[in-house]
């Protein structure tokens, strides 16, 4: 996902720039502060990043909605991850289940924010030939 490709015969320079970001939390803006995920939260161990509470929330969609849980993803111990072909089928479907609830009430199902305190990564890859021919 946040990978690159090199070819034969090239080589490549990778620069990082770290990236600061600073979100005020409410009335300002909607963000979620370190240690503000829940306690049913699957990722309530890990420093809160967006992807994280989004995995949670279709978890917690899974097993209300399928009895199991995707096995891409963390789960509690009392749950069981989806095997059959039907539960494939219920996971596949989960996200128009989400886009309907959310048009119902006008409200998102999963209610997740970024984080109010950010550090990320940003990467630059330049390219050449190599050897270079001289």
């Amino acid at each position: 996902n946040n990978g690159f490709k090199l070819a034969a015969k090239t080589q490549a320079s990778i620069a990082f720039t770290r990236v600061a970001r600073t979100r005020s939390p409410a009335p300002y803006d909607n963000c979620t502060k370190v240690g503000q995920m829940g306690a049913d939260d699957y990722y309530s161990n890990f420093t809160y990043v967006y992807n994280s509470c989004q995995s949670s929330c279709l978890q917690r969609l899974a097993v209300k909605f399928c009895g199991c849980v995707d096995p891409i993803y963390l789960k509690a111990d009392d749950q069981t991850y989806c095997s059959t072909k039907a539960d494939m089928l219920c996971l596949v479907n989960l996200p128009s289940k989400v886009s309907e609830a959310n048009a119902e009430n006008g409200q998102h199902v999963c209610d997740c924010h970024p984080p109010c305190v950010e550090e990320a990564f940003e990467m630059t890859v330049t390219y050449g030939v190599y050897p270079s021919g001289k």
